[in-house]
């Protein structure tokens, strides 16, 4: 869903409206990201002060307490040809939120620029087998999903590299464990 311009903020006599809000999917699977995209028009000197810009989303559940989530400034990156370890941006940035259903059924949302709603509409999050969120269970001190099933945590601890490109290092040992079958 595709919302028109409807609100309007003044920041040190600079405009920012919002043009879009869009809704990835309208229906999602129980646990699964939802997600929403807003296109902001106008200055933003520091996109990253919410003193300048307050962007939320309120998400509405069937039954129970609503959740009040902040959007964050986001700009997609691809690696730069030519140049080892180097990234470009691969399109305009934009404002996301995402948030991740514990219930089924229809949710509601609300966007709000500085507190004025500028968009709105609903979700429907339907049944799936996403076991949910790793929660400690304190009576047994093992890690659980929400659903009840174990989860055991094993993974690798890639942290920083060693070198001085290291998005070269991370695509070498990624490449190094799919060899291994990892």
């Amino acid at each position: 869903m595709v919302y028109g311009l409807v609100a309007i903020a003044t920041v040190e006599g600079a405009e920012v409206r919002v043009v879009s809000v869009k809704l990835e999917r309208p229906v999602i699977e129980l646990f699964e990201r939802c997600e929403l995209t807003i296109q902001l028009e106008g200055t933003v000197a520091d996109p990253y002060d919410p003193e300048e810009v307050l962007l939320e989303a309120t998400f509405r559940p069937p039954r129970g307490q609503a959740l009040i989530l902040p959007a964050f400034y986001y700009q997609p990156f691809e690696p730069a040809d030519g140049a080892p370890g180097q990234a470009r941006p691969s399109g305009a940035p934009v404002w996301k939120v995402r948030m991740t259903p514990r219930e089924k059924g229809v949710w509601s949302y609300e966007v709000a620029l500085r507190r004025q709603v500028v968009g709105s509409g609903t979700v429907e999050v339907i049944a799936s087998a996403r076991p949910g969120f790793v929660q400690l269970d304190r009576a047994s001190g093992s890690f659980r999903f929400e659903r009840g099933e174990t989860f055991i945590p094993i993974g690798e601890n890639l942290s920083w590299p060693p070198s001085a490109q290291p998005l070269d290092a991370y695509a070498r040992w990624i490449r190094e464990l799919a060899q291994q079958r990892a």
